[in-house]
């Protein structure tokens, strides 16, 4: 919790599975602990229910799925998962449509591979507040052999990074999660996790 604190009434933690429309909620105690059991071993996206927290993104070191979710492989039981919050902020920050950054960066596999054409996308909004980058399309690249990247022209201020994974027809592009580089970053390395799903989906059959 933010500076040592309890959490606010009814702060709770749901967890949402893709392969069921049901979910799971439980409680946050007052020394901010929470405990699931019976769980089904695939990924899960664990989100805060609560109008008061967002994920504290600079001390995880995965991507993030929004600003108040994350995803993870739960395939066997664990009692030293952290999820450090935030308190919602209603600072109004200073925009910059105007760009002068720059980011270097690579996309990998846990195993430290490097993944060719993922699309990183400067999203239209920092933090949570949901302030704009501007007039015009948001910068965007798409990573070379090996997973390298490089982003210009993005605005004087965090932004948010989100990753997709277009699918082979090039028009549809799945979600993967994001990140929020401090300012003034130069590299990065993005590495996607085992709950993430960066492989296409390949059918096979045939017509009559």
């Amino acid at each position: 919790m933010p500076d040592g604190t309890a959490p606010a009434e009814e702060t709770s933690l749901l967890f949402n599975r893709d392969t069921a429309w049901d979910l799971i909620k439980v409680s946050v105690k007052s020394d901010g602990s929470f405990r699931f059991s019976g769980l089904a071993p695939e990924a899960y996206e664990i989100q805060i229910s609560s109008s008061h927290y967002e994920l504290e993104a600079d001390k995880l070191d995965s991507l993030i799925w929004t600003e108040k979710s994350i995803k993870r492989l739960i395939d066997k039981s664990t009692s030293d998962f952290v999820l450090p919050l935030r308190l919602v902020t209603q600072d109004s920050p200073e925009l910059a449509p105007n760009g002068s950054q720059a980011l270097n960066g690579r996309v990998l596999t846990a195993g430290g591979e490097g993944l060719a054409g993922i699309r990183v996308n400067a999203s239209g909004s920092v933090d949570s507040l949901g302030k704009g980058l501007g007039n015009g399309a948001s910068p965007w690249t798409t990573t070379l052999k090996d997973g390298y990247f490089n982003l210009v022209e993005l605005p004087d201020m965090r932004v948010w990074l989100k990753l997709y994974r277009p699918d082979e027809d090039g028009m549809r592009f799945w979600y993967l999660g994001m990140l929020q580089p401090q300012m003034g970053t130069k590299d990065v390395n993005i590495v996607l996790g085992p709950e993430t799903s960066y492989t296409l989906r390949k059918l096979s059959g045939s017509i009559k």
